[in-house]
């Protein structure tokens, strides 16, 4: 009998899948054959366009260009793959993300992932991407895991068009177990796992649901619906276990080719297994502006209004928040050898140790390809974060912290298929909780192939 505690993890792994409610997509299966039966019997005038339309002909086969434009290599009848593996070694000095109890190792990661498009029709495609890869510590070998990790990235999508109508249905899953993202996903999202101190944090993440788009010309409405399952599968975060209702409409007024202004908003329903964390609705909504301008390929997109967290007072103590939400986004294609992203935004959060994380956060990642074959990719996260809410002492939590996330890494592209890559990292993360900050450095090395 293993006594390392790798059953008890295995266990909680595959009580946590037995989990999942079967009712969920049975659901969802209604509400995809209604919004394609209402595309279907909803018929509007046509109009002169002056820009390409987010559905029809020219919208899927722009979709379709945009696939292959991904390097599918391997074809099966009509159906392309992309398939690529790779095997990282990395240092780290601080292996359990902890300030008080650090521990260096080395991380051993192969990974394969597997990318696919199969055309259904001339204007509908089904596409599918799955990541499977397995972290070995050499050093804190309990740290291992029992199973396959899957990329966040791994996703079935159908893409369907209908007249004036775009349809998305999306299944959306992963399970990872290390207390942190890669960077470039961090900043995207702006996200930090403000939990420390714990060897892994295995977690199953859930997204089922459709995103919808109805082209009138001069106005697009979009809608979408998810939900998602979040499971905990490490016993001490078991109050992070809830099941979440997600809503978003969205209107979009067409003022050129590349202006677009309109209404956002989004609404969340969350309920938790446990009572640490009170069940709670989350709303936004405000306007937004997304320009395209000039010739080159540049893309912006800011917005911001009202952002609450409607979470019940516990013990006469209440979520300490700030009601609304701002961002701006810029991604900008400068030349051949020159590109970036910048990400700043304030929000309220879903919060790691209790009911909400108000956070304001700013990313860069920059592409450099000045040398042949050679691409530099230098970026940076840093972040505010304030969490608070019940607890389940009947307390107030409360934590005021920083963290800066900076990066720089290297891939040499060599032969056809082949490309090595270098990357070091560090984080710091400053609390006014005590023990509750930490360091680390990170540095990885590695080869990837594309078949």
């Amino acid at each position: 009998m293993r006594t390392d505690g790798h059953e008890v993890r295995l266990n909680n792994i595959l009580a946590a899948l037995a989990r999942f409610p079967s009712a969920t997509y049975r659901a969802l299966l209604p509400i995809g054959l209604a919004a394609m039966s209402l595309a279907g019997s909803i018929c509007t005038a046509p109009a002169q366009e002056s820009r390409s339309s987010l559905a029809g002909e020219q919208s899927a086969e722009a979709a379709k260009t945009q696939e292959y434009l991904q390097g599918y290599n391997l074809h099966y009848g009509p159906v392309s793959f992309q398939l690529e593996s790779s095997l990282h070694v990395e240092f780290t000095d601080n292996a359990i993300n902890s300030g008080i109890k650090r521990s260096a190792d080395e991380i051993i990661t192969p990974e394969i992932d597997l990318r696919s498009y199969w055309p259904l029709t001339e204007l509908n495609a089904l596409t599918f991407s799955l990541g499977l890869s397995y972290m070995y510590f050499v050093k804190n070998t309990q740290l291992n895991p029992d199973t396959p990790l899957i990329s966040p990235g791994s996703e079935l999508a159908l893409l369907l068009y209908v007249k004036n109508f775009r349809f998305r249905f999306h299944e959306r899953f992963s399970y990872v177990e290390s207390l942190y993202y890669g960077l470039t996903y961090s900043q995207q999202l702006g996200q930090f796992i403000n939990l420390v101190n714990l060897g892994t944090f295995g977690r199953i993440d859930n997204f089922a649901g459709f995103t919808s788009d109805w082209d009138l010309n001069t106005i697009v409405l979009s809608f979408g619906y998810d939900h998602e399952n979040f499971i905990s599968t490490l016993s001490p975060l078991d109050y992070l276990t809830r099941a979440s209702e997600l809503f978003s409409l969205e209107a979009d007024v067409v003022l050129g080719p590349k202006f677009r202004s309109g209404l956002e908003s989004r609404a969340i329903w969350s309920a938790y297994d446990t009572e640490q964390i009170p069940d709670n609705w989350r709303a936004r909504v405000g306007p937004f502006v997304d320009l395209s301008p000039g010739e080159q390929h540049l893309s912006l997109r800011a917005g911001g209004g009202y952002d609450e967290p409607l979470i019940p007072r516990k013990a006469g103590l209440a979520t300490d928040y700030t009601p609304y939400y701002a961002y701006f986004r810029a991604n900008h294609t400068v030349n051949d050898w020159l590109s970036y992203s910048l990400n700043v935004a304030h929000e309220n959060q879903v919060g790691w140790n209790t009911a909400n994380l108000a956070t304001t956060y700013v990313g860069l990642s920059t592409s450099l390809r000045f040398i042949d074959k050679v691409e530099l990719n230098p970026g940076f996260l840093y972040g505010l974060g304030k969490e608070s809410g019940p607890y389940y002492t009947g307390q107030f939590y409360h934590e005021n912290y920083d963290w800066f996330d900076a990066s720089l890494g290297l891939v040499y592209h060599f032969g056809e298929r082949w490309a090595a890559d270098l990357r070091y990292e560090y984080l710091q993360k400053d609390s006014d909780l005590l023990n509750a900050g930490l360091y680390r450095n990170r540095l990885t090395g590695g080869v990837a192939y594309r078949f």
